[in-house]
């Protein structure tokens, strides 16, 4: 998921949240990650995770995609995610993208 793929997912979130606030909202989380018919492994991770106040984070990492090495890279992105949203308190939409967004690009970095 690049930067602008995040935005656009907090954006329709932000909406959502609008809309659901007055009646509460419940989501139910299913993950599946499949291999497909080219791979012999599967580099695909996803996760939903939660931090300090209680607030869900939805991740795809998707593979690299016929790159050496892409169940490594996107297990790297799943772990650095998880930690650092699990470790922080996050109390509006435009905190969580700024945080989100700087996380993507210091990953990216260090990926």
């Amino acid at each position: 998921m690049n930067i602008t793929q995040t935005v656009f997912s907090l954006r329709d979130l932000k909406s959502l949240t609008a809309n659901a606030t007055d009646r509460g909202l419940i989501l139910k989380v299913t993950e599946k990650s499949i291999c497909g018919n080219y791979r012999d492994i599967n580099e695909d991770l996803t996760g939903h995770f939660y931090n300090r106040t209680n607030q869900p984070l939805l991740l795809i990492a998707d593979g690299m995609g016929g790159h050496q090495y892409g169940e490594v890279a996107s297990r790297f992105v799943h772990d650095k995610v998880k930690s650092a949203w699990e470790d922080n308190n996050l109390f509006n939409i435009d905190e969580a993208e700024r945080f989100l967004r700087e996380l993507v690009i210091k990953t990216n970095h260090e990926l």
